[in-house]
Formats: C-alpha cells, structure tokens, sequence
C-alpha cells in the first residue's frame, strides 16, 4: 500500500470516529501519548481516557477496517 493511500485510510478512520474518541485517538496513536499523559493533558481522568479509547476501538471494529489493523496492529493496544 502506497503512503498516499494510506494516509487517506488512517483520515478516513479518524474522520469516522466521535469527535470525543478523534483527539483521544489522534494522542494516543499518532502522538504516542499515555493514557496518563493524556489524562493531564486533556484534564479528565485515565479512566476516561480508556473508557474513550475502547469506543473508539469499537467504532474501528464496527466499521470493518480490518487492512488497517493488518497494516498496523498495534492500533488495539493502548501504550
């Protein structure tokens, strides 16, 4: 897969997330933040963060990008 596409795909996924699940997503997979780190940096709880996180999980499941998951199979596992 050319990166062109791949970045489309990776917009796409993110473009279909809530907008709540968006920038905990875009921390968590593109910046590589913590789920501590961004707890205090969006100033709510980890476990909020979680919980936000695991919807947006399930929101990437329910829509079937399965490719994605393939290419990158660390998108399920929190850091």
């Amino acid at each position: 897969m050319e990166y062109k596409e791949l970045d489309q795909q990776i917009n796409q996924i993110i473009d279909a997330l809530p907008s709540s699940c968006q920038e905990v997503f875009k921390l968590s997979r593109l910046e590589h933040l913590s789920h501590k780190e961004i707890s205090e940096k969006l100033v709510i709880s980890t476990k909020t963060v979680i919980d936000i996180y695991v919807m947006c999980v399930n929101v990437v499941l329910r829509l079937g990008f399965i490719d994605f998951n393939a290419i990158f199979s660390n998108i399920l596992l929190p850091y």
